[in-house]
């Protein structure tokens, strides 16, 4: 037979899983928010771009003019501005701008891939 305890002890079990369920409810309730708030306060320049990602190619274009024109690395149909795009935005590897000797070996083996890669797509016809 079932005694009035048995009953307490549901009414306390359905009491705990509705706390929990509200509890897990209220966390990724602000899970949701927490990640929308990072979204929103990731500063943008007005091509939507991340302002650190901005930061980095203007630092980049001021040290790799000394060996491309600044109107080549600006036309975005260059195989130049493409390399200095690919080492501000892919490149983990150039965080330190201070040893150019490496910064400019990776911008002219790039530049020499995009070079090529252009040259590849032209010879199909594309």
């Amino acid at each position: 037979p079932a005694t009035q305890n048995d009953g307490d002890d549901q009414d306390k079990s359905s009491t705990l899983r509705f706390h929990v369920f509200i509890g897990l409810a209220v966390l990724l309730l602000a899970a949701i928010v927490a990640v929308v708030c990072v979204v929103l306060l990731v500063e943008r320049d007005d091509n939507g771009e991340d302002s650190a990602i901005v930061k980095k190619r203007e630092e980049l274009k001021q040290l790799l003019v000394e060996f491309t024109p600044l109107e080549t690395l600006n036309d975005p149909s260059t195989p130049q501005h493409k390399a200095l795009d690919w080492l501000a935005t892919t490149d983990a590897l150039v965080t330190n701008f201070d040893n150019t000797a490496i910064l400019a070996q990776r911008y002219a083996a790039i530049t020499l891939y995009y070079s090529a890669y252009q040259a590849s797509v032209s010879a199909k016809g594309h």
